[in-house]
């Protein structure tokens, strides 16, 4: 495994503990503190903790250590290789970087969001996370959603999602809050949401052991 560049721990900081206790919480180290995809973890992680184990130890709730990391890729990016680069990139140096600020996390989680091309033409929106605990890593994605032509094709011509969808909307730093998931589907669909149902996706081998043996 690449050895991931540390990030900048000064904008690092850990949540007080959530879900129940704490006498025995999960450690959870986040390569971002963007509102949603920390909205997504925590919803996923709800979910997860009660039934969750680590080298036979089960939980009582759960703690968050994030810090924003870079990913390695565009800022948006255009094809499924950089998203799982992304996405990998971020819990790799997540968990090294909360490893080395005395936090000791159980797992790393990286989110990334960005397009890739479909098999029939056009840009789809989607979103992956990646859990480590240093030894294995696992992926999971979120669904995906068309991107109108319009704004498909400036996405191409280098623009970031994040421009365009204020631009075409009228409205500021949308990504922080439903995102593009939100506009285009009425906020049936939002962005936290969609990093929740990747990151159920990622944490399978580990939730579900049984059905993932080791190689």
């Amino acid at each position: 495994m690449p050895r991931a560049t540390l990030p900048d721990i000064s904008n690092a900081e850990a949540s007080p503990v959530e879900g129940g206790p704490g006498l025995c919480p999960l450690r959870l180290a986040v390569g971002s503190r963007r509102a949603p995809k920390l909205e997504g973890v925590r919803a996923a992680v709800r979910q997860l903790f009660p039934t969750l184990k680590f080298e036979g130890q089960g939980f009582d709730s759960f703690v968050l250590w994030q810090a924003d990391v870079l990913s390695g890729v565009a800022e948006t990016p255009l094809d499924l290789g950089a998203l799982v680069e992304g996405a990998e990139r971020r819990a790799r140096t997540a968990l090294r970087g909360a490893a080395e600020s005395g936090f000791e996390p159980h797992f790393g989680l990286g989110l990334e969001g960005g397009a890739f091309r479909g098999a029939a033409g056009g840009l789809f929106l989607q979103s992956w996370a990646c859990v480590t605990d240093g030894r294995r890593e696992s992926l999971g994605a979120g669904p995906a959603l068309p991107l109108p032509e319009a704004i498909a094709a400036r996405l191409l011509l280098g623009e970031s999602l994040a421009a365009v969808i204020d631009d075409t909307v009228g409205r500021d730093d949308i990504r922080s809050r439903e995102g593009t998931f939100g506009i285009l589907t009425r906020n049936r669909l939002h962005r936290a949401s969609i990093f929740e149902t990747a990151l159920l996706c990622a944490f399978a081998p580990f939730d579900c052991p049984e059905f993932y043996p080791e190689a």
